[in-house]
């Protein structure tokens, strides 16, 4: 299948994070970061490792353009409310509490943007 259990606290979904769910031309199963967490039914990660080899350029500036970069904190109210039910009638913050990300080189102007697009 594609859930290994290795303890009641450690399984492994085997899938891949992608700027999309549903399936793709490298990996049949891709899910973006957000239908995770609601399948999962996790509003909120305290921390997140992430070395996904080069697919971090897409998989994280399709979640940072979902909020407002002028914001580190706020996000607007309709980008949550269809993956969480509690959502309150206010904005949110950013469903990560720390986020530590490999990133593999591409170029200086793709990693400028990356950084000044995001909601650091």
């Amino acid at each position: 299948g594609n859930v290994f259990k290795l303890t009641d606290r450690i399984i492994f979904h085997k899938v891949a994070i992608a700027p999309f769910s549903g399936s793709g031309s490298v990996h049949m199963l891709n899910e973006n970061l957000l239908d995770i967490m609601h399948r999962l039914n996790h509003a909120f990660i305290d921390i997140l490792k992430v070395d996904v080899e080069g697919a971090e350029w897409e998989v994280f500036n399709d979640l940072f353009s979902r909020f407002p970069s002028h914001s580190s904190t706020q996000i607007p109210l309709n980008t949550l409310h269809k993956y969480f039910t509690n959502t309150p009638s206010v904005s949110q913050q950013l469903p990560i509490g720390q986020l530590l990300i490999e990133l593999h080189y591409q170029t200086n102007e793709k990693t400028f943007n990356f950084f000044a697009n995001s909601v650091f």
